[in-house]
């Protein structure tokens, strides 16, 4: 079972599509699973039938590879592949084939040596087929069709029905392109195949990259993390020469707190940004905005000359940017920068640009809140030493400056051990009726203090309840 793991992570992993790979997978499970025979059997649901695609066998039978048989949509075998579930065909077919036509009744029989087993391959949409695999039954296979192996090709089926869906997009997308249109030739449909096609990889990198950025924006609680992380992945994921997390709190000049820039324009960190022109800055505060050409669309930008010069002394000529915002607080923005040539943003960029700075804005608030509660624990230890040093502190003053005869009243009859001033406090709270949450209350100590004082002055005045506490205090006056 192990193999079989590999295989189907294997197949996950592979980004090759169409008739070949299918081919090679069917192969890989001959193989790895030591099967008779393995046919992939394709739905089509305008002919209501199931056709064999592929086949893979392990000795030299027959091949039956082009075979069509009907499958009607309101047939048991539909409504069971609808399932998707595996079907052990031997025991099934005496029931669904039961009054309807079903032509795979003979291809079971023809092969009365082996199982014959069913992986339903349903899509978004509905069933797509089914995977038949033969398996001579043995000491490791029984009939029952075990249950290692039975979650092993439920997997192995939601897999090979991903592989398919992908290609089916494609072949769509390629039929789409190829359509004719009077005055395109073959040389045009071709670059058009080719345009959808990039513009298909396109889109997959770009989720790829917005979760990635995602993920890393979320991966740290530090805020100079989260920052830096963002500047650093969108840089690299829109290609730009520079990207920035601008401090808008300063309406005259906005502040460059963390920056990327291209390895070989800065490799060492220098010529970092610090300052940004406020106006710029500005238009992005509060949705995604692009800028093709700063000098071109300079009037309606209402930049001024030293903001214009400045732009151009950094060769920075386009610009996008999107504010890092949530729930109405405003973090600053985040700005991406191409130079050299003027820049025509995409609406997938812009999209992208407004995702990782919303997720950024969020992740620095986790961050702020995870200092605050930072700040609160240190401020609560800090705040339990102080308090602790002053009790000590004033039981050591209340020891220095006690008055006249108290002395007599903390020693103990028959020339015990004396109560200390802190024992003599809780006695006489004791004597006044106070419970030990009361008095805990009144000299600022835990519950668990002042029954471990009453617990010492019951052993030093040698008494054995609260009760007896209570009128040794009222005999001695100290009530």
């Amino acid at each position: 079972m192990r193999e079989c793991a590999q295989a189907a992570g294997k197949l996950a992993l592979n980004a090759e599509l169409g008739e070949q790979l299918l081919e090679s997978i069917c192969k890989d499970i001959v193989e790895v699973l030591s099967l008779n025979r393995c046919e992939l059997l394709l739905l089509n649901s305008e002919k209501n039938a199931l056709e064999i695609k592929i086949e893979a066998s392990g000795d030299q039978s027959v091949s039956t590879k082009g075979n069509v048989f009907q499958l009607p949509q309101r047939s048991e075998f539909y409504k069971l592949l609808s399932c998707v579930k595996p079907l052990p065909l031997n025991d099934l077919i005496p029931i669904i084939s039961s009054g309807v036509n079903f032509d795979l009744e003979k291809l079971v029989a023809q092969n009365a040596n082996s199982r014959v087993v069913a992986l339903p391959l349903a899509g978004q949409q509905g069933p797509l087929g089914c995977l038949l695999i033969y398996y001579t039954e043995d000491g490791r296979q029984d009939s029952r069709f075990n249950d290692n192996l039975s979650d092993f090709c439920e997997v192995l089926a939601q897999q090979i029905s991903s592989i398919i869906e992908i290609d089916i997009c494609l072949q769509a997308l390629k039929s789409k392109s190829l359509t004719v249109i009077p005055g395109i030739d073959k040389t045009d449909r071709s670059k058009t195949e080719v345009e959808g096609q990039n513009a298909f990889s396109k889109q997959l990198a770009w989720e790829r990259w917005m979760r990635q950025i995602v993920c890393r924006v979320h991966s740290s609680l530090d805020r100079d993390s989260v920052l830096q992380s963002v500047v650093d992945n969108l840089g690299r994921a829109l290609g730009v020469s520079r990207c920035m997390v601008v401090r808008t709190e300063s309406v005259t000049s906005p502040i460059v707190t963390h920056e990327y820039s291209e390895p070989d324009f800065s490799p060492l960190g220098l010529g970092r940004t610090g300052q940004f022109p406020a106006r710029i800055a500005g238009h992005f505060k509060t949705r995604v905005k692009a800028i093709t050409d700063i000098s071109a669309e300079r009037p309606n930008l209402q930049i001024s000359d030293e903001e214009l010069e400045w732009f151009l002394d950094n060769g920075f000529v386009s610009i996008a940017g999107a504010p890092i915002s949530h729930h109405g607080a405003i973090y600053g923005v985040v700005v991406a920068i191409a130079c050299g040539a003027p820049r025509k943003w995409l609406p997938n960029e812009l999209d992208m640009l407004e995702v990782a700075a919303a997720e950024t804005a969020i992740a620095v608030e986790n961050s702020q809140s995870f200092m605050q509660v930072k700040d609160q624990l240190f401020n609560m230890n800090l705040l339990g030493n102080l308090t602790q040093q002053l009790t000590n502190t004033l039981e050591m003053a209340s020891r220095t400056s006690r008055p006249e005869g108290v002395e007599d009243k903390l020693r103990t009859e028959g020339g015990g051990p004396p109560l200390s001033f802190r024992e003599l406090e809780v006695l006489k709270l004791i004597a006044s009726g106070y419970a030990n949450r009361e008095i805990a209350q009144r000299l600022f100590l835990t519950e668990s203090t002042v029954e471990l004082h009453a617990s010492r002055i019951r052993k030093k005045l040698k008494l054995k309840s609260r009760t007896a506490l209570v009128k040794y205090a009222c005999d001695n006056d100290l009530v």
